[in-house]
């Protein structure tokens, strides 16, 4: 090969590499609000100290992770995106932008790392096999650390690999800050540490950069010691947990990690890795050895403390088993097939299922994360809306995962002001075991309540617990509004029956609800309509002047339904801010005009 062609092929990987990152953000962006924040989400928002939690100061944020919940993500996770949070803001998309722009550094670290070892050929592929796969783009929209993970995952294998045979301070450096930072990231990725000591230990040489390298190895474990004793403590905590049911057994680990790893091309990915198999040299004995020394410690670990509920502990194994992938890809590459073949039927599986919700919600242990399009309406009105009297009743996980919204639910209802705030499947935090139970529990829940909302999620699943709390909703309250109507999420409003029945035939105002909104004003009326006929009478929403004067009317029938009727009217006051007005609610026989009654609205600014 020419200088001049080598020169062409090298800017022309560069362009591919650019192409594949830019692809790569795009597919991590288009989610960065497509859920709502779930469980293991809102640990992180709240340890880390970002917004609506924070921002706060450092020794904030360890008292959180220490005192709190010393689980899950390492501590510089929490003091990163603490950091990240207090400077851009406190959107989901913010804390969530962080996790992207780290997974887009591992999948060019990637790239990098891959030509380190194996030549630019197996780098590039490399970067496709990673940045491509379906589960790394789901996590890159996620705000845990597991992207910051495969990152300092593969910064650390780059500045061994480099560093092994270097003399130069600058590796061993490199070794001992991303060693220690991949540490402080998350537990089980200390098996990182774990297989590159081994690896090290095996391949011994009496050389000064090895010495050299095996001193930053040290260093980073020594720069780990102070939090042992947190460690030591988590670890007790699992051994005392009821994961056991929950957590994958020894077996299942390694294919479930295949299929995943695979986006469930399981045939494809098992043809390459035999072609990778058919390489013997010292890097493909690391990515073995790296494979097998992690996954022997996951098994161990995991029989004495089970934790294996989900695969995303395990993303430190991506960038091996990518490594593996591409250097089969070229070895396949070698016998003919097309290696732009390899890579579009590789890279499009994990494109394709990363556009199938199926695919995700269909791994172990996944926990349903709710579309967030219409919750966010709904949070959004009942901003304004709501009251300190009222009760909000929330659906966004199927029955079985409900106890994992208790957390979600502070951050869903923060700057929502309300007396209660509940979920359809937990009203009263009720663990009852029939529906009579449960609608005890309901009727507890609601007692002294005289204005609900729900906010549910259509397309979640639902079990009789639903059923019983509408029962109580429609027996004992009438529905007064829907503000939100949305294919993700439905808001709805409701006020409580007075005790008793009128007997009168007239009409009475029971209850009201009236909200100034940026262009007007929106009113609820309950009416005690018990004994006054139907399809006679309607109802206007007038806006008047201070003689008296109509400015603007909104007009509808009175509801056919007895004995307590509820509707909601909106009036448009746009261009009527300099006019001094009123409100007044009247009601007439819309065949003669004649007035049943009129009723002054009290108008708040």
């Amino acid at each position: 090969m020419t200088p001049q062609t080598t020169i062409k092929t090298n800017h022309a990987r560069l362009w591919a590499t650019v192409g594949l990152l830019l692809m790569v953000t795009a597919l991590g962006a288009r989610m960065l609000n497509a859920d709502i924040v779930f469980v293991d989400e809102y640990w992180s928002i709240f340890k880390s100290g970002t917004p609506p939690y924070g921002s706060v100061a450092p020794q904030e944020i360890y008292r959180r992770i220490i005192e709190v919940d010393p689980g899950g993500m390492g501590a510089l996770y929490y003091f990163s995106l603490g950091a990240w949070g207090s400077f851009l803001g406190d959107a989901p998309f913010v804390v969530r932008l962080y996790s992207l722009f780290y997974g887009v550094l591992a999948v060019a670290g990637m790239a990098r790392l891959g030509r380190e070892m194996f030549g630019a050929q197996v780098g590039f592929y490399g970067a496709v096999v990673l940045g491509l796969s379906a589960f790394f783009i789901d996590y890159l929209h996620e705000a845990r650390a597991y992207t910051q993970v495969a990152f300092y995952t593969v910064l650390v294998a780059w500045c061994y690999w480099r560093g092994r045979s270097s003399t130069a301070w600058g590796w061993r450096v490199g070794v001992f800050a991303s060693m220690t930072a991949l540490a402080y990231s998350h537990y089980v990725a200390l098996s990182v540490g774990a297989v590159l000591g081994v690896f090290h230990l095996l391949t011994f040489r009496r050389s000064r950069a090895w010495w050299g390298m095996m001193f930053a190895l040290v260093l980073a474990g020594l720069a780990y010691a102070p939090w042992l004793t947190v460690a030591f403590g988590v670890a007790e905590r699992g051994v005392a947990s009821s994961r056991a049911d929950t957590s994958m057994r020894w077996y299942e680990i390694a294919p479930n990690l295949i299929v995943t790893f695979a986006n469930a091309n399981v045939a494809l990915w098992a043809l390459l890795a035999w072609m990778g198999l058919r390489l013997k040299s010292l890097e493909m004995r690391l990515i073995w050895l790296w494979l097998g020394v992690s996954l022997l410690l996951v098994i161990l670990i995991n029989a004495l403390i089970p934790f294996m509920v989900h695969l995303r502990y395990l993303i430190f194994l991506f960038p091996p088993l990518a490594l593996w992938v591409a250097v089969g890809m070229r070895e396949t590459s070698k016998r003919g097939v097309p290696i732009a073949l390899l890579l579009v039927v590789w890279g499009g599986a994990g494109v394709l299922q990363s556009l199938n919700p199926a695919f995700i919600a269909g791994l172990f242990g996944q926990i349903y994360r709710a579309p967030s399009a219409g919750l966010a309406l709904a949070q959004a009105h009942l901003r304004t809306h709501s009251t300190a009297q009222d009760s909000i009743i929330w659906h966004f996980l199927p029955p079985d995962d409900e106890p994992f919204g208790l957390f979600v639910l502070d951050y869903l209802t923060e700057g929502i002001p309300h007396a209660k705030r509940e979920q359809v499947g937990l009203m009263n935090l009720s663990q009852a075991d029939s529906d009579n139970e449960y609608l005890q529990a309901v009727n507890e829940a609601l007692n002294g309540i005289d204005a609900v909302w729900t906010a549910i999620v259509p397309n979640v699943p639902f079990d009789n617990n639903l059923g019983v709390v509408q029962y109580v909703l429609n027996t004992q309250f009438s529905l007064c509004d829907a503000p939100v109507t949305h294919p993700d999420g439905e808001l709805r409003f409701y006020l409580r029956h007075p005790v008793g029945q009128g007997a009168s035939n007239t009409l009475n105002i029971v209850a009201q609800r009236m909200i100034h909104e940026a262009q007007g004003y929106r009113v609820s009326v309950l009416w005690d309509a018990s004994a006054l006929p139907t399809g006679i009478y309607s109802v206007g929403l007038h806006l008047l002047d201070e003689n008296g004067a109509l400015l603007r009317q909104s007009d509808a029938g009175l509801p056919d339904v007895r004995p307590y009727p509820c509707q909601t009217l909106s009036i448009n006051a746009d261009g009527l801010t300099e006019v001094a007005y009123q409100a007044v609610l009247v009601v007439y026989e819309w065949q003669t005009g004649e007035r049943l009654m009129s009723y002054p609205l009290e108008l708040t600014p």
